[in-house]
């Protein structure tokens, strides 16, 4: 029995030789055609395999540089997005700050409470640090709008009581950036050119003028 169990092994360990020299080529079955030899049949399959391989080198070395700027526009783009986010919050954390003021001056902005409402707004309150690079409380403006009784529609407060009686108390107060912030957006190998961005937050205002 063992005899006979060693040849059986020996036969299946050859006939697999056989077939995987014979079939198994560049990783691939060859089938011999009509009129086609097997060794011409192998030298096909291999030349028909390192031609694909060859096709899919060139294929994607045409489209890296494609694939890579399409991901670092989403990325800075995502960034961009992200940027003009927080800007908005820090004029809307500044507003809202000065917006329950009492006795602000509007004839004199910036005054010490419109200073202190931008401090407050584009200071981290954990690090004290800016948050926002580049951007300061000289880049920040205070617009204030009245309601029209007539119309009903916002438009400019009344300052000709500056100096006697004090202005009109503002119905909103917006805080904008009036010469905007200026960001680039970058990609590798290209330079593109800066531009601004004018991000504007109005609030009602529940305080009180001078």
């Amino acid at each position: 029995m063992t005899a006979r169990s060693n040849v059986a092994h020996a036969l299946v360990r050859a006939v697999s030789r056989l077939f995987s020299t014979r079939f198994r080529t560049c990783g691939l079955v060859s089938k011999t055609g009509v009129g086609m030899s097997a060794d011409a049949a192998r030298t096909s399959a291999c030349a028909k395999s390192r031609r694909r391989r060859g096709n899919t080198i060139v294929e994607f070395a045409l489209l890296m540089p494609v694939l890579l700027l399409l991901t670092v526009g989403t990325i800075q783009f995502g960034k961009f997005t992200y940027l003009y986010y927080v800007i908005k919050k820090i004029e809307f954390a500044s507003a809202r700050y000065l917006s329950v003021q009492q006795a602000v001056d509007f004839c004199n902005l910036p005054d010490a409470l419109t200073a202190a409402a931008f401090t407050y707004g584009l200071t981290d309150s954990y690090t004290g640090n800016a948050i926002v690079a580049n951007l300061t409380a000289d880049q920040l403006q205070v617009n204030t709008f009245c309601i029209d009784p007539t119309t009903g529609a916002p438009g400019a407060c009344d300052t000709s009581g500056c100096g006697l009686i004090g202005a009109q108390r503002p119905d909103y107060i917006q805080i904008a950036i009036p010469a905007g912030y200026q960001v680039q957006i970058r990609l590798p190998y290209v330079t593109l050119p800066t531009f601004d961005i004018y991000p504007t937050v109005t609030v009602p205002f529940n305080g009180s003028a001078l």
